[in-house]
């Protein structure tokens, strides 16, 4: 699953679509043996306008949660290729 935004201006505009509950949670649970999930930091950390409609901050809620957990109980592997930090998380 691969959410390729990192414009905080086309997050907002797309904020309905990208934090879909459904479509978070289907992208997920339908993983037969391994889920690898690309997420931005915009949309992990999005601005507070991200929050405006209910569903929305709900599937914010859940992207940060996933997070968390994968983080919280796995291994944590930092990279800086061509100067980009990247952080992978395994759980």
């Amino acid at each position: 699953m691969s959410y390729e935004v990192s414009d905080v201006e086309h997050a907002l505009r797309e904020k309905e679509s990208i934090y879909r509950l459904n479509r978070l949670n289907v992208s997920i649970t339908r993983a037969r043996s391994k889920a690898i999930v690309f997420l931005s930091r915009t949309l992990l950390e999005p601005p507070i306008q991200a929050l405006d409609i209910p569903h929305v901050a709900d599937g914010i809620a859940y992207m940060q949660g996933l997070m968390h957990w994968i983080r919280d109980g796995g291994e944590t592997l930092e990279a800086t290729p061509d100067g980009h930090r990247v952080t992978v998380y395994r759980r």
